[in-house]
């Protein structure tokens, strides 16, 4: 009985859906209105029973220091929260994080990981920052390949660095490596960044 009983109370004072994304709307609207003390109230709320865009939020808030202190290591815990439910800036986040070591340990390979997780869901920037880590950190030709390859589809997307890059880049490459890169760039965005090997 006594078992029961303390399954109903965790049961009656457990958020329902409909609450916690309540919290997270008012966190966000908080936020936007400059409150930034009520924000972090409600939007860590949301965030600790896993709503991602409360824990990007939060992440940035903790990164920024909106209405808290700076704490890098909160800024990246709840950005690595977010990342993994698919959150594609909290992934460039994290990608960032992970290659300068800001509130984690240094990890080139990690920083890459979540690259390429934030670029696959379209996330422009990462795809620039991607293209050049690649071709900085390629150990084959195929790595500097897919690098441009990346350089190349952001530079579809209209960044300016990235078409400045790219065209610094792409005159090392003969004109047949030069089209094999871009059909692959365009059957990588063809496929909804499924398909990207170069």
């Amino acid at each position: 009985m006594i078992k029961f009983l303390f399954i109903f109370l965790i049961v009656l004072s457990s958020p329902t859906k409909a609450e916690l994304e309540d919290e997270a709307l008012l966190g966000v609207k908080s936020y936007f209105d400059g409150n930034f003390e009520n924000a972090s109230k409600h939007l860590k709320r949301a965030a600790l029973d896993g709503n991602a865009e409360s824990q990007y939020l939060l992440g940035h808030m903790f990164e920024y220091g909106e209405g808290m202190d700076v704490d890098q290591k909160e800024s990246f815990k709840w950005y690595l929260a977010a990342a993994k439910q698919g959150i594609a800036p909290a992934q460039y986040n994290v990608s960032l994080n992970y290659s300068f070591g800001i509130g984690t340990n240094k990890d080139l390979q990690l920083g890459l990981f979540w690259l390429r997780e934030s670029a696959r869901q379209g996330h422009d920037y990462a795809k620039f920052k991607l293209g050049l880590d690649l071709i900085e950190q390629a150990n084959t030709e195929v790595e500097r390949r897919e690098g441009l390859m990346w350089l190349r589809i952001a530079s579809i997307a209209n960044l300016r660095d990235a078409q400045h890059t790219y065209a610094v880049f792409a005159p090392s490459y003969s004109i047949v490596e030069h089209a094999s890169i871009l059909l692959a760039a365009n059957k990588c965005i063809g496929s909804s960044f499924t398909n990207c090997e170069p």
